[in-house]
């Protein structure tokens, strides 16, 4: 194992994360494998062109490069994490390329990738926010709330540098939160990830040059994931509110679209269509599919921010969710009933 200082790897992390994106774009060039195509019956398709869904495994070969260098990386937290990445990268990478994979399948896969990072490093939450709670159930919980995440990360992804983008945002404030608790261990594992999620994140926001697909999606909200735990195990002072509240906005918006759609819709609450927040913005708003990234992004950047201040106290954490759901609320029903069309002509 060669040892090199952080920036010397922070480098080649990048460097391998967006040259390989433009070395699979190269050699895939004539086929049709991981093509999202622009003419496919998708609901929520908003860009114009054929782009291929390959960004997941630009990222997870750049998240492989710690692993050959030492002296930085804490290998007792770094090595668990990637390994427990395989099986949600692997079933990702199989949806990109043959998009037919059930569901439920794909669940179960990074249901396993859950309970394998809460066998390695011991993520059990013994305690909620006001009772003791028995083993196996904390287990169940911490495990239901990797996969939830997961899934709630790859809700938001559809336009482009939303997903991508709200995960570096999130995972810079995990990291400084790891900073000024002095858990440098945890920092330098989240600072990885954020690296990784840039390389990809420059080539896909604004134009879309790549997208991010299921297995980039499933990297980025299990790792998120992952290390918010982890932030909470290791250091007592920090609220499990604070880990809610930035991990916010792709929950709250799932929860949402479940209520819209079995509720309001009477319809299936997996479903696709058009009426998340982001794809609102950009078809009655905007009329981009970049522009509401920097709105949304603007949105999540202040939220964490008064978070990470309040990182203690849970009463403000719990109100500041409270208000940014009042609002979304609000700019929702804004939206649906074409009020907000105004501000695109200003």
């Amino acid at each position: 194992m060669i040892i090199i200082n952080s920036v010397v790897l922070y480098f080649l992390i990048f460097i391998v994360s967006i040259s390989s994106l433009f070395i699979f774009t190269k050699i895939l060039h004539n086929t049709t494998y991981f093509l999202d195509k622009k003419d496919d019956d998708k609901p929520q398709r908003l860009h114009n062109g054929d782009v291929r869904r390959i960004g997941g495994a630009g990222v997870f070969l750049a998240l492989l490069v710690p692993l050959f260098f030492g002296g930085f990386v804490s290998v007792k937290i770094y090595h668990p994490v990637i390994f427990s990445l395989l099986p949600v990268f692997l079933i990702g990478f199989l949806e990109d390329f043959k998009r037919n994979i059930p569901r439920v399948i794909r669940i179960l896969f990074v249901a396993l990738g859950a309970f394998i990072i809460v066998a390695l490093l011991h993520l059990i939450l013994n305690h909620l926010i006001i009772s003791t709670i028995p083993v196996w159930f904390a287990v169940l919980f911490v495990v239901f709330a990797i996969v939830g995440f997961t899934n709630a990360l790859n809700l938001i992804d559809g336009i482009n540098g939303l997903a991508s983008g709200y995960a570096i945002i999130s995972l810079l404030t995990l990291a400084a939160a790891a900073y000024i608790l002095k858990d440098f261990a945890l920092f330098n594992v989240i600072s990885v990830f954020i690296v990784a999620a840039v390389g990809f994140f420059v080539l896909n926001y604004p134009k879309g040059f790549v997208f991010l697909g299921d297995s980039g999606s499933y990297i980025l909200g299990f790792g998120l994931a992952v290390v918010s735990i982890l932030l909470v195990l290791r250091n007592p002072d920090v609220s499990e509110w604070f880990v809610f509240a930035i991990l916010l906005y792709p929950v709250f918006e799932t929860i949402f679209s479940i209520y819209r759609r079995v509720v309001v819709m009477h319809s299936n609450p997996t479903s696709s269509d058009r009426l998340h927040l982001h794809t609102l913005l950009a078809k009655r708003v905007f009329r981009s599919n970049y522009a509401p990234t920097f709105f949304i992004l603007s949105a999540v950047m202040l939220l964490d921010l008064i978070s990470l201040y309040f990182k203690g106290d849970k009463y403000v954490l719990i109100a500041v969710t409270l208000i940014f759901a009042t609002i979304y609320v609000t700019l929702y029903g804004l939206i649906v009933r074409f009020k907000a069309g105004a501000w695109n002509n200003a």
